[in-house]
């Protein structure tokens, strides 16, 4: 995902609201995993321009 999209943010905090809050009560572990490794992705991306 670009980070200059549009949707970007939306992801972050609609993570963040679903893990911190729970949000969605109805979630799924495997809804869950998609979205903490879209979080693991961001990180090591964000470390490789850092570095």
């Amino acid at each position: 995902m670009n980070i200059n999209a549009p949707g970007f943010e939306a992801m972050i905090h609609s993570i963040s609201d679903n893990i911190i809050d729970c949000e969605n009560a109805e979630m799924t572990i495997e809804e869950l995993k998609i979205q903490l490794k879209f979080l693991r992705e961001l990180n090591f991306f964000l470390k490789s321009i850092v570095v």
